[in-house]
């Protein structure tokens, strides 16, 4: 018989609040950040709003064994419905209104017209939108650790993230091996990105979209961008973390934090997993079948912070897949 898996928010490696109370004041705090591009109001919509709101409940399980407060900001396109707007402002989230970082128009090469058009990264050129997370400083000081970390809403948070806040550098990321030319030109994945919040690196960072040095050579010909993603966030990041500042990131192990179960990772103890992003095993919420045998893990670990969600919300549970299809518990009991 094997060993029992302990709850998520269970870990040996990070102190635990006893007899289910509160944990003393937090000084320090780490914001959680998401970017919506778009957001139906439809079917599809209202499960990614649950997606959202468990992945929420994720970090709140997290963060209760973190010596960090949590906070959380959602980034939206002008695009999104303000009756989505509302049910993120009334679960938790601060909402912000951002729009593209730039005006395309302002860009000088070709690059101009190959982001207006492209389609790579989960959302082309409204990728960049993420890097607004830079200037959120409200976050962070120069007398403390605090950080701002961007998650897609396809992820899920295990376990306490504090070793990684605590790096000193401007940037904890992983790489996207399964998007990457070879392995030597690698991208950023741009599903985790632990950042320190600087006006300075956000202005940076667009004026090098604005210069548009972007050829078949790379991002000023430094031969890194030409992979998914790679003229958006993906590249943009790889290039100034690795050709620019590579002194000021840190690469985590795409199996611990991020994990997006490539077959490096599907050996691995789930256990040693601090983070999920349902990328190679699809989202739970899709109610596709039995997922892969490496995927089940995590998938369990999802409907399982999905009833907890439930159960804070004070709802009757609620199954979520029936006959292959989601049943959104928010929208439904609104």
């Amino acid at each position: 018989m094997g060993r029992a898996l302990p709850r998520p928010w269970d870990t040996q490696r990070h102190r635990k609040l006893e007899d289910g109370g509160q944990a003393t004041a937090k000084r320090k705090v780490v914001a959680f950040a998401i970017t919506l591009t778009s957001l139906s109001d439809d079917e599809e919509g209202a499960a990614y709003i649950d997606a959202i709101e468990v992945l929420r409940k994720s970090i709140d399980l997290s963060c209760a064994h973190s010596d960090y407060q949590c906070k959380f900001v959602a980034l939206l396109d002008p695009e999104v419905p303000v009756q989505r707007r509302s049910l993120l402002t009334a679960h938790g989230w601060r909402v912000l209104e951002r729009g593209l970082p730039l005006d395309l128009d302002t860009i000088k090469t070709d690059l101009r017209e190959r982001l207006k058009t492209t389609t790579a990264g989960c959302c082309g050129a409204k990728e960049l939108i993420k890097l607004w997370a830079f200037t959120l400083t409200e976050y962070h000081s120069a007398d403390s650790n605090n950080r701002v970390i961007h998650v897609d809403i396809d992820a899920m948070v295990l376990q306490p993230l504090d070793e990684w806040i605590a790096k000193d550098v401007d940037l904890v990321y992983t790489e996207d091996a399964p998007m990457a030319s070879n392995k030597h030109n690698m991208p950023v994945q741009g599903g985790f990105l632990l950042l320190r919040p600087s006006l300075e690196i956000f202005q940076t960072l667009v004026e090098i979209v604005r210069k548009g040095d972007f050829t078949g050579d790379g991002w000023n010909k430094s031969g890194i961008g030409w992979f998914w993603g790679g003229d958006t966030i993906q590249g943009l990041l790889a290039y100034y973390y690795r050709a620019v500042k590579p002194e000021r990131a840190f690469i985590a192990d795409p199996c611990v934090v991020n994990n997006m179960l490539i077959d490096d990772c599907r050996t691995r103890d789930p256990l040693e997993t601090y983070s999920y992003h349902f990328t190679l095993c699809q989202k739970p919420w899709k109610c596709l079948g039995e997922p892969p045998d490496y995927c089940q893990y995590a998938w369990k670990k999802w409907f399982e912070i999905r009833d907890a969600a439930i159960a804070g919300l004070q709802l009757e549970p609620m199954e979520a897949c029936v006959d292959g299809h989601y049943r959104p518990f928010l929208t439904h009991s609104n």
